[in-house]
């Protein structure tokens, strides 16, 4: 039998890294985190020297800011086939996303959005899951569903829950739009503007006549579709507005 010096590494040849989380220890292929985020990526082409950390159970790499929870619903999701269902609860599906938006792995995130997205999130926690994970799509729709809902939360509800700052921009944003619904529009419609002075004498009898000026109107029509509240468009404009500073940080 040759030597072993002679033996190539096969195209599935994976180096392994041992990885600590909390007081758990992963021995696991770089392979999976190398390719999905650019993070570990560069963190295992930095120069190598003996013993280097994640060689050995002695030397792992420590990782901090997660739970060893968190962690293994990540790898779930990495090391399960795409023929594979996955059948990752809620809490599970929030610790992908929050790992996968901290070690940059989009492909992880925006699948954990998608998932989370099809549990009917209530308008809270897309603002406080939003605010948290950088989705700026659940901010949009919970700060919108905030401003179109017939019966509003209410206030010391959203105090406790997002903060009296945010609860103060909500109400700020629900004013403001008020204001732009009570702007009617108001215009002449009947075949007669406003009489001139020879025509006051006609005998047909205007249906208004304007105390300050005494003009008359055959008739007004007043735009109902003023009345009917903001459109959607309108309320996305003033989410957008209002809470600029929370969407710059969020993508």
């Amino acid at each position: 039998m040759g030597s072993s010096d002679n033996r190539k590494k096969g195209k599935f040849f994976y180096d392994s890294v041992v990885l600590q989380v909390e007081d758990t220890l992963h021995r696991i292929p770089r392979y999976h985190l190398e390719t999905w985020s650019q993070i570990f990526k560069d963190m295992f082409e930095l120069p190598q020297v003996e013993n280097a950390d994640g060689s050995s159970d002695e030397c792992p790499i420590i990782l901090p800011g997660c739970t060893n929870d968190e962690f293994e619903s990540l790898l779930t999701v990495l090391f399960t086939p795409g023929a594979v269902p996955l059948t990752l609860s809620k809490d599970q599906w929030i610790s992908v996303l929050k790992l996968a938006t901290m070690w940059d792995m989009a492909q992880f995130r925006e699948l954990a959005i998608e998932k989370l997205s099809s549990l009917n999130l209530t308008s809270i926690q897309k603002v406080q899951m939003g605010k948290t994970h950088r989705v700026a799509s659940w901010i949009i729709e919970g700060y919108t569903a905030f401003l179109r809902d017939a019966q509003p939360i209410p206030l010391d509800d959203l105090g406790a829950s997002l903060g009296w700052e945010t609860a103060a921009r909500i109400l700020w944003a629900a004013k403001k739009l008020k204001t732009e619904r009570l702007v009617v529009i108001i215009r002449t419609v009947s075949r007669r503007d406003w009489l001139d002075d020879e025509d006051k004498n006609s005998t047909a009898q205007p249906l208004l006549k304007c105390s300050m000026c005494s003009h008359s109107v055959d008739s007004i029509q007043v735009d109902l579709s003023a009345l009917k509240g903001p459109g959607l468009d309108s309320i996305s404009a003033t989410v957008r507005e209002v809470f600029a500073e929370e969407l710059k940080m969020a993508y």
